[in-house]
């Protein structure tokens, strides 16, 4: 019972910590174009891809960075695996599925402007897996506050 107790206290103390990790949010252009939350080496991003071919689709893209190293002075460069899902918003001209989903590859570039607010630049391959296989090329530049 009191090991129990201890082990419990532990996490309860851990939880400011794991809230207080350094988190970053902001905008993404390209595809998608949306909202982008970075928290430690997991990123999420929301938004619209398709826009500018009329092929309208609401994309959830998560990646998990498994390398982010200094490049220079002030940029630092990353190499992530990631998923990609969405579906059509119903603006499209055609009559195919409407769910999607795949395996992305985000190669990227950051720039520290200044305290707290990141640039950053990505290209990321992504083979397209359901409901057929597909190769896309998507990129993207966003910038990111850090609190």
């Amino acid at each position: 019972m009191r090991i129990g107790m201890i082990k419990s206290v532990m996490l309860i103390m851990m939880i400011p910590s794991a809230l207080a990790a350094e988190q970053g949010i902001g905008l993404i252009l390209g595809e998608p174009t949306g909202v982008t939350w970075k928290r430690e080496n997991i990123v999420v991003a929301a938004g619209l891809s398709g826009i500018s071919s009329y092929d309208n689709r609401l994309d959830l893209i998560t990646d998990w960075w498994l390398i982010n190293d200094h490049f220079a002075e002030i940029f630092d460069w990353y190499f992530a695996v990631g998923v990609e899902a969405g579906m059509k918003t119903g603006l499209s001209n055609d009559n195919s599925h409407t769910f999607y989903m795949g395996a992305r590859v985000p190669l990227g570039i950051q720039w520290w402007m200044s305290t707290g607010f990141e640039l950053f630049g990505e290209i990321a391959p992504t083979v397209m897996a359901y409901p057929g296989v597909d190769l896309e090329i998507n990129a993207g530049i966003g910038l990111r506050y850090h609190f």
